[in-house]
């Protein structure tokens, strides 16, 4: 089972809207759909067929079920110094043939 809020217990979200969150892109949490709206809020309006003001008044209610500052972990997460995001060290520079 998923760590998080769980969208269903949040008023505000319709069953429309929780199950193609769900089936398409397999998120069921608050946490999850505040970053996705942040990330991508045109992909997500197109999927769930609503316009911008719809997907931020979505995020909108996933960020208001989340303390403060779980939200803002979420909405300004802290810069990633290391360039390779895979956790490998960047290739070594060899001769090539």
């Amino acid at each position: 089972m998923k760590q998080g809020y769980p969208l269903r217990e949040i008023s505000g979200f319709d069953s429309r809207v929780l199950s193609t969150l769900r089936d398409e892109l397999s998120v069921t949490t608050a946490e999850e759909l505040l970053h996705t709206a942040t990330a991508y809020p045109d992909v997500l309006a197109r999927l769930l067929a609503m316009d911008l003001g719809g997907v931020h008044s979505l995020a909108g209610v996933a960020a208001a079920a989340l303390t403060r500052d779980e939200a803002e972990a979420i909405l300004n997460p802290p810069p990633v110094d290391y360039p390779f995001r895979t956790g490998h060290d960047a290739p070594v520079a060899r001769p090539t043939f």
